[in-house]
């Protein structure tokens, strides 16, 4: 009823009675596009959907109502089998992006600038129902890597490069990306070296060492969460596995299996063969399991890993058959006991950096306390491991450390007076005078129940402060009822072992400095005149020249200029190497 007359023409102007939602056009698409009234046979190869996706805000009310509704109407069938609704990309901020305030970023600036598989991992590691704060990265010099084919700098095919910790990407790239690439570089190297032949005939798992058959049996079970995760649409899950296996291979089984690739070929050639092996299936499967993931990186390794000398593999990782586990290979309690024994390293690390202690120190000891007999022994099975890991000359069973570690606990008014009230005196009053054990669980971040005076009181982990009263020289923590206390005892002896082990970091450095080849050798020098800085040198001559593979170690009276200042212990002193 309601005319508007034309501005430019003055006619008066007309409603016209039928217009729907342009989303309702969307929403028959199922039908209409798929051939539901000409062609009933391709239709229904076609129908339903197997996966709908789009951003949930925007479209639930629309495309996502609207073809349940024409569904419905239709034939009452569901039109998807699965719909996948995710929240929005917005700025570091948590604002919108928009090209009209110069907020927004475009495809090909991101692609160029963060690397096109650092985003891929980005938007499939992220929890759907929260906004992805992509954020505007600044260029900054990239990162150059040396490859077994030269030198590489990786832009949208490849690894990202540049160091901005705040950013959501770069944290991607730091602690994923770059260690799995650098993994794989280590390998490729050393096995260039060796002339590893992926062909030749296995070692059997059975007498590979443990460390082999856990990397293995944990790749088993990353493979069993691959598939049931991609199947179930949730990359966040597998991704969240994948992330954790990459820190596993590259911070735990590559650098405590450093040596046995290091070793010529005529020491224990079975051991480095099966090291060989165990790396290279690891990173080939790794390579297809993420290929959907981060296309570009995994493909490269593919072609370099497995294309090189295998002409009749599949052309690309993108044509091979996703991996499937072998049960076999999984050794669950294998992988609990390694487990056990990096929350003890993980401890331990904490420790020495809460107390200062660099790792190059050695410590005289560890005692560690458990509560069940099978974590002990699961950690005295691996002593050795965690003792070379956190560098201590002893690890110590004991059956408590009441000795060394004090706990003691305090009510937290904050969080206990609007949850209690009037029971927060009572609780104040009797939490002091319980026993200690039956507190203990609050430390592993569990909930305990209190009975005060005919009333229970539930306490969560944030209800109790937990304070630490330790022996002089001791320092002491836990988790997951594994309980730990490191000595800070230092002898003279650790200390000069300590600062001969500064001495090699230095030197590796200089090697690193002079782009030297892994197997170059050296003469070292230095000046120093600190008795202390010359009496490590000496003691632990040989140490020193067999982890830098240096022919020497000389001391000068003076340094050439030029000469690299290096910190052994507290004591500065030049240090310069020569390619032999």
């Amino acid at each position: 009823k309601v005319k508007i007359r034309n501005p430019r023409t003055g006619r008066l102007m007309t409603r016209i009675p039928d217009v729907g939602n342009p989303w309702l056009d969307a929403g028959i698409v199922p039908f209409s596009t798929m051939q539901y009234n000409t062609n009933p046979g391709e239709w229904k190869e076609w129908y339903p959907a197997d996966l709908v996706l789009e951003c949930f805000p925007g479209q639930f009310r629309n495309w996502f109502y609207a073809m349940l509704s024409m569904a419905t109407m239709m034939d009452h069938s569901p039109p998807f089998r699965t719909l996948f609704g995710h929240r929005l990309v917005m700025n570091e901020d948590g604002k919108p992006m928009h090209k009209s305030d110069g907020t927004a970023i475009w495809f090909e600036e991101a692609a160029e600038q963060l690397g096109v598989d650092t985003m891929r991992w980005m938007y499939l590691a992220q929890n759907p129902a929260v906004d992805l704060r992509f954020g505007r990265r600044h260029p900054e010099k990239p990162v150059t890597l040396a490859t077994p084919g030269g030198p590489i700098t990786q832009t949208a095919e490849g690894a990202p490069t540049c160091e901005v910790a705040s950013k959501p990407a770069d944290e991607i790239r730091r602690q994923i990306l770059i260690p799995l690439w650098n993994t794989y570089a280590f390998f490729v190297n050393y096995a260039r070296l060796d002339e590893f032949d992926p062909a030749a005939a296995g070692v059997p798992l059975a007498d590979r060492p443990e460390i082999d058959r856990w990397i293995i049996s944990n790749l088993q079970m990353l493979t069993e969460t691959a598939r049931r995760e991609m199947e179930d649409f949730n990359t966040a899950g597998f991704l969240r596995a994948a992330a954790s296996f990459i820190d596993d291979l590259s911070n735990w089984y590559v650098r405590r299996n450093r040596r046995r690739f290091w070793r010529s070929r005529a020491a224990a050639d079975r051991d480095k063969l099966a090291a060989y092996q165990t790396l290279y299936s690891v990173l080939v499967t790794l390579s297809k399991l993420l290929a959907p993931v981060i296309p570009f990186v995994t493909e490269r390794m593919y072609q370099n890993l497995v294309r090189s000398w295998d002409a009749k593999a599949p052309e690309s990782v993108h044509l091979c058959d996703y991996p499937a586990a072998d049960a076999a290979m999984r050794d669950p309690q294998l992988s609990e006991r390694m487990a056990l024994a990096q929350i003890v390293v993980n401890l331990g690390h904490g420790l020495r950096e809460l107390a200062k202690q660099r790792v190059r120190q050695p410590l005289p000891e560890l005692r560690f306390a458990c509560a069940t007999p099978e974590q002990r022994a699961a950690i005295e099975s691996l002593a050795d491991v965690i003792q070379e890991e956190l560098n201590v000359k002893k690890i110590t069973a004991c059956d408590n450390l009441d000795d060394l570690v004090h706990y003691n606990y305090k009510p937290n008014l904050k969080t206990l007076g609007p949850k209690f009230g009037k029971g927060l005196a009572a609780i104040s009053k009797a939490l002091p005078t319980v026993d200690a054990k039956q507190l203990a669980p609050l430390r592993r971040g569990e909930s305990v129940t209190l009975s005060i005076e005919g009333t229970d009181f539930l306490l969560a982990p944030e209800d109790v402060l937990v304070g630490t009263q330790q022996a002089a020289d001791w320092v002491a923590a836990d988790d997951r009822g594994v309980q730990i206390a490191l000595s800070l005892a230092l002898t003279p002896d650790l200390q000069r072992e300590g600062m001969a082990r500064d001495f090699v970091r230095q030197v590796q450095q200089l090697r690193k400095d002079a782009h030297l080849e892994i197997e170059d050798r050296i003469r070292v020098s230095y000046a120093a005149d600190d008795a202390q800085v010359i009496a490590a040198v000496s003691d632990w001559s040989d140490y020193i020249r067999s982890e830098t593979l240096a022919d020497s170690i000389a001391r000068e009276p003076q340094a050439p200029p030029g000469a690299k200042e290096g910190l052994i212990g507290e004591a500065q002193a030049p240090i310069w190497i020569e390619k032999v």
